[in-house]
């Protein structure tokens, strides 16, 4: 029984390894992909009824994720795009697991000094 315990202590450990790393990377994965879906189906319209941003013809420059969660607990996510519509308009759009989405204009200088090197115009 003795010579039981050094196993037993690390197949404890290993199972608590596992619930910190990858509980939470399979719920970071779903939040990724409800945020890509937020981010795709999202759609604003300007003052004049026109459609100013849809995320389903806009084109990703850069993503960032954040994500927090500690001991197997999942507690939030937060993607952040920037990307570009047809019109060559550029937008900042920030989904996270609390709270509503954020979207924001930026100026093509502010996104060309957020971008640098992966600063371009629309894909057509």
């Amino acid at each position: 029984m003795a010579d039981d315990l050094p196993a037993r202590i690390s197949q404890t450990l290993e199972s608590l390894l596992l619930k910190q790393h990858l509980v939470p990377r399979v719920k970071r994965d779903a939040a990724r992909e409800e945020a890509i879906m937020q981010f795709r189906s999202h759609q604003v319209n300007d003052g004049r009824g026109t459609t100013a941003f849809y995320g389903a013809l806009s084109q990703i420059l850069e993503e960032t994720e954040t994500f927090s969660g500690y001991g197997g607990k999942f507690e939030n996510y937060v993607l952040t795009i920037v990307c570009v519509t047809p019109e060559n308009r550029y937008f900042l759009f920030k989904s996270r697991t609390q709270g509503a989405p954020y979207i924001s204009e930026l100026p093509a200088t502010r996104a060309k000094l957020l971008l640098k090197e992966r600063f371009r115009e629309y894909d057509a």
